[in-house]
């Protein structure tokens, strides 16, 4: 989100190191009985790749999300920008009853427009069938989010799917982020998942917040030895000639 108006966020080096201490955690291992708050930003492995500068706002972002240069996510914000007439006669305000991350506490980014590659990374256990296997997520994006991946592919893509701030509130002048609900389906793989937001931010700060809705899951179930048909010919057959088999070999052993 950029402002016209020029934006001074200040933090301590020691600040910053702490929060990303405490950001960091184990990535979540999902089973059927997970509970939906724990795939949550903030909660298990986010980290955040920023790839630019990108000016032009109508440039998408890469078909495959970038493999390394990311960094820990800290908790951030949430923002919230008063109007400041007459150079800002509009506020900005991050939705407060979501959890975001970003780069920085304050959620301070670049003065210049970059892509920034969201990634959450979980752990199916092999208890998880995989084909019958979907996450619904609702999440919010300052500025714009583009495109979601998983596991490299991309699954979702749009020009953008979500402007980040809706319109403003005619009581307040605030525009506060909106909600994209998302079902995320395909390309699961047995263990460690990547799930990648491309977000587009303006510059000036950015966040990213993601919260699960709902979520598919089947256990796998075990292999089971098909029964014979009373009509199958070729069955008893063989079945019987087994049985005939086993019975002469101990009737030898007998003699």
């Amino acid at each position: 989100m950029q402002r016209v108006s020029t934006l001074v966020v200040t933090f301590s080096a020691l600040a910053l190191s702490s929060a990303a201490a405490h950001a960091q955690q184990q990535q979540a291992v999902v089973t059927c009985g997970t509970p939906l708050n724990a795939l949550a930003t903030g909660s298990g492995a986010w980290s955040i790749a920023k790839v630019g500068p990108q000016p032009d706002r109508t440039t998408p972002p890469m078909t495959t999300p970038p493999a390394t240069g990311y960094v820990q996510a800290v908790s951030a914000g949430p923002l919230d920008n008063p109007p400041e007439p007459p150079t800002d006669p509009e506020g900005y305000r991050w939705d407060g009853n979501m959890s975001w991350i970003s780069m920085t506490p304050s959620g301070a980014s670049s003065t210049n427009p970059h892509h920034y590659y969201v990634r959450q990374q979980i752990t199916l256990d092999a208890t998880v069938d995989l084909a019958r296997f979907a996450l619904k997520y609702e999440v919010a994006a300052d500025d714009q989010l583009w495109a979601i991946y998983i596991n490299g592919t991309r699954v979702q893509a749009g020009s953008p799917l979500l402007v980040g701030f809706g319109p403003a509130d005619p009581a307040t002048n605030y525009r506060t982020t909106q909600r994209l609900p998302v079902t995320l389906n395909s390309d699961w793989r047995p263990g460690l998942n990547e799930i990648v937001f491309a977000v587009y931010d303006f510059g000036g700060s950015t966040g990213f917040a993601s919260q699960a809705t709902g979520m598919t899951c089947q256990p796998v179930t075990p292999a089971t030895v098909r029964a014979v048909p009373a009509n199958d010919w070729y069955g008893l057959t063989l079945m019987g000639l087994l049985m005939a088999g086993l019975g002469a070999w101990r009737m030898r052993r007998r003699g």
